[in-house]
């Protein structure tokens, strides 16, 4: 099969959709054509308020539905330190998934943490005195996570 031929944008090609606005409203096409696509500020308004009401129902329905079923499991560090199935270790999870998931900048810190945790972890297995002050900056870590836990989450005041 012939690989598919990517066309450079030509302004006189006519899409489908464009020539079936001519058969509902001619003027309306030259204009868009002549002027560019124009809404009034209601128009407006009322675009960023359904897209602000769907962003929400998608939260929302993200976090009803999937949350246990997409849950990353992983936290080398904590996990070596706390275990897997600690509250303080599901503290740092659920603000990984909750805070650094949501943005460029996070996602990276993710990568990175992704990338070297592995080998700390193993270390502070081999060596268990290494534990000790780890879980020290872990808890001095998690208390700093105090004022993202405003919602009376029960992992917050774990020691």
């Amino acid at each position: 099969m012939k690989p598919r031929q990517h066309r450079k944008f030509d302004p006189s090609y006519l899409a489908a959709t464009k020539l079936a606005e001519l058969g509902y409203c001619e003027t309306r096409m030259v204009l868009a054509r002549r002027i560019g696509p124009r809404a009034t500020q209601e128009q407006r308004k009322a675009r960023r308020a359904g897209q602000a009401e769907h962003e929400r129902f998608d939260r929302q329905v993200r976090s009803a539905h999937n949350y246990a079923s997409t849950q990353d499991r992983r936290c080398f560090i904590a996990t070596a330190v706390y275990g897997a199935d600690d509250q303080r270790t599901q503290q740092l999870r659920d603000w990984r998934d909750a805070v650094l998931s949501h943005s460029v900048p996070g996602r990276l810190v993710i990568r990175t943490y992704y990338a070297l945790s592995p080998w700390i972890a193993r270390l502070l297995v081999r060596l268990p005195p290494l534990q000790g002050p780890v879980r020290t900056a872990l808890d001095h870590f998690r208390h700093g996570l105090t004022d993202w836990n405003t919602q009376g989450d029960p992992h917050e005041h774990d020691s």
